[in-house]
């Protein structure tokens, strides 16, 4: 509890990126997200489980990028982070922002003027949950 509370400085307020990338536990954690490229999204049953797997690879994604971006206030200081920061699930290759509107958001861009993540023919885009609930970005 108290290696936790480490890492929740100004009373949970905020994350210690430095001390987690510092942390055993980090090297532990990029090892695990390494394991994706052998797991089959495939396998998940029904939309909960997929749009769960998602969001938690999302937010997985979101940590590691901050800490290998050197991120310190803002994603603004890594221009572009949403699209190169990605991990390899199976054989496909996929970016925060392919993570985020490709697969919980049905392939839906963030803003109704950008083309979707992924083409029509893109097999990426089966691998999601299928519709959007009303509240997928809460």
């Amino acid at each position: 509890m108290r290696a936790a509370r480490a890492l929740l400085p100004d009373a949970g307020r905020g994350v210690s990126y430095a001390e987690l990338a510092a942390s055993p536990r980090f090297v532990e954690y990029r090892a695990l997200t390494r394991c994706l490229t052998r797991f089959d999204p495939a396998a998940l049953r029904g939309r909960d489980e997929r749009m769960a797997f998602w969001i938690n690879v999302f937010n997985a994604l979101v940590v590691d990028a901050v800490i290998s971006f050197g991120v310190h206030q803002s994603i603004r200081e890594a221009p572009g982070l949403f699209h190169r920061a990605a991990y390899r699930v199976r054989p496909y290759r996929l970016a925060l922002d392919e993570i985020e509107h490709g697969l919980p958001r049905a392939n839906r861009p963030m803003h109704v003027r950008l083309p979707p993540p992924f083409s029509d023919d893109d097999p990426r885009a089966a691998l999601g949950p299928g519709a959007p609930g009303p509240r997928v970005h809460f």
